[in-house]
C-alpha cells in the first residue's frame, strides 16, 4: 500500500475492504486508486507504531455473540497478547477474561469519529 505523507490522518476513513480517502487524491499522484484494502490488524498496527496517530482517544465497536449486539469499549482497555494477530482480550465488569477474535471487530473510532468499518451479512 501506498501512502501520501500530504494527507491529514483525520480525513481518512478506513473499511475493511477499502481505504476511502476523501477528496485528498489529487495532492498525490502515486495511488492509482480511490480504494486500496486495509485490513484492521494494519490500522491497530498505526495505532500502536504511528505516534501521532496513535495519540488519540480510540473507540473499538465489536460484535459480541452472545449479547447479539456490538458493544463498544476503548482501545486501551483491551489486551493484545504479543505474537498473537488473531484476538484481543477484554475483562468485563464480574473480573471475566473474553478472548475476542480480530474478525468481530466492527467499528472504531478516532476522537469520537468513525474511521474504520466492517459491513457484515446478517446471518
Amino acid at each position: 500500500m501506498m501512502v501520501c505523507t500530504a494527507w491529514p490522518a483525520e480525513h481518512f476513513i478506513f473499511s475493511a475492504t477499502k481505504l476511502f480517502v476523501h477528496d485528498y487524491l489529487q495532492d498525490c499522484n502515486s495511488i492509482s486508486s480511490k480504494h486500496e484494502v486495509i485490513p484492521i490488524h494494519e490500522l491497530l498496527n498505526r495505532i500502536k507504531w504511528d505516534d501521532e496517530f496513535g495519540r488519540a482517544e480510540f473507540i473499538i465497536g465489536y460484535h459480541d455473540r452472545f449479547e447479539k449486539d456490538n458493544i463498544k469499549v476503548a482501545l486501551k482497555e483491551l489486551l493484545f497478547n504479543k505474537g498473537d494477530h488473531f484476538d484481543f482480550e477484554l475483562i468485563d465488569d464480574m473480573g471475566e477474561t473474553h478472548t475476542i477474535p480480530l474478525h468481530r471487530i466492527r467499528d472504531v473510532y478516532r476522537n469520537g469519529k468513525l474511521i474504520w468499518h466492517r459491513e457484515v451479512e446478517e446471518e
